[in-house]
Parts: structure tokens; C-alpha cells; sequence
């Protein structure tokens, strides 16, 4: 039975994402209406709960659910940065501003290439000219 549940959304979740792919506008209004109402569900069925209405406990007990399950640490400060760090690896912003400045020294060498062919052109176009002329 599970199975056949799982199966359906699975499918239905797949159809709904290949339609909404088509319009990232309004795809992204729905994420974030769906992530909004999720943890206001959230909020609400806290507040309901008699021993979770103090602050601290609050704290506690979702620093404890978050520590138990293994995503305390990645749903604040992400997995890219942890594996980045041990791997030793520059910052995003490091590594961006080091892409652009090999992508302007890229297109500088470039440039400099194009300028010496079309020096080399015009050169040869001289000498044509001065050929034709001395006719």
C-alpha cells in the first residue's frame, strides 16, 4: 500500500515539475507560498504544545531534534561550506573573483592576439598596395 502511495506522488510530483519548469515566476511564487505555509503549520502546532511555548525548551528541543537526525550544522550553514572547508578549498567569493580575473587576463591575451594579426594584415595590405602601385 505504501508503495503504491509513494509511487503516485512520486509520479504526480515529476508531472507537476516538468509543467511548472515552464514557468519559473510563478514556480518560485508557489515554492516559497508552500514553504511559507509549512512552517507556519509548524509555528501553530508548536504553539499548541503546552511545554513548548517557553522560548528555551523551543530551543532546546529543535537544537536536539536537528543534532539527533544529523542536520543541525548543514541547515545553517550548509554542506558546500563544511566540504569546502576540509577540503581545503577558497571561499565562493575567492574562487569568483579569481574566475574573473583569468577570464579578463583570457580575453586581454585575446585582444592582443587580434591586434598583432591585424597589424599583420594591414602590413600585408601594404605591401599589396605598394605592389599595385609600382605597376
Amino acid at each position: 500500500m505504501f508503495k503504491k502511495i509513494y509511487k503516485f506522488f512520486d509520479r504526480f510530483e515529476d508531472m507537476n515539475r516538468i509543467k511548472l519548469s515552464h514557468s519559473p515566476i510563478f514556480y518560485a511564487f508557489l515554492t516559497g507560498a508552500g514553504i511559507i505555509l509549512f512552517w507556519r503549520g509548524i509555528w501553530h502546532a508548536a504553539d499548541e504544545i503546552p511545554f513548548l511555548q517557553d522560548s528555551y525548551v523551543s530551543i532546546v528541543v529543535g537544537a536536539t531534534l536537528l543534532l539527533a537526525i544529523g542536520t543541525f550544522i548543514s541547515s545553517f550553514i550548509g554542506n558546500e561550506i563544511i566540504i569546502s572547508g576540509n577540503k581545503r578549498e577558497k571561499k565562493l567569493v575567492d574562487r569568483i573573483v579569481e574566475t574573473e580575473e583569468q577570464d579578463l587576463m583570457h580575453e586581454f591575451e585575446d585582444d592582443t592576439r587580434i591586434m598583432h594579426e591585424l597589424k599583420d594584415v594591414r602590413s600585408q595590405l601594404d605591401d599589396i598596395r605598394k605592389m599595385l602601385e609600382g605597376k
